[in-house]
């Protein structure tokens, strides 16, 4: 496996978890605007090593999950801010150009601590 970004949860929002309740996951990373950080899984800022695409795996704690879709704008927000919405509802279109969308599967428990790996097999 190699990793594209890899980084931990270090801040959770008052209101991320009801978020996951409805199958969706926005992250940012420890530069995420005051506004924001109430809705968003905070997590360390780190670097996008290649663009995700398609194919590649998201893996959140011990779940892993393949990406359907990479919207349009979800590579440089990744990138820049450290941030995208994950949708975990196997969607393979979206209007929204910063989702990702992956299998669809429960999200799993999240808290600080927690690793978020984007990762392509070889």
């Amino acid at each position: 496996m190699e990793k594209l970004y890899e980084s931990k949860i270090i801040e959770i929002g008052v209101m991320a978890e009801e978020f996951l309740k409805e199958d969706t996951m926005v992250i940012f990373n420890d530069s995420a605007p005051p506004e924001l950080r109430d809705i968003c899984f905070v997590h360390e800022k780190t670097e996008l090593i290649d663009r995700i695409k398609v194919g590649d795996w998201l893996t959140i704690g011990d779940e892993r999950y393949r990406i359907h879709l990479v919207g349009d704008t979800a590579n440089e927000t990744i990138r820049d801010l450290g941030h995208a919405t994950l949708k975990f509802d196997g969607a393979s279109s979206s209007d929204l150009p910063g989702h990702i969308c992956v299998d669809v599967k429960p999200a799993p428990v999240i808290k600080p601590g927690t690793s978020i790996i984007f990762s392509r097999n070889k």
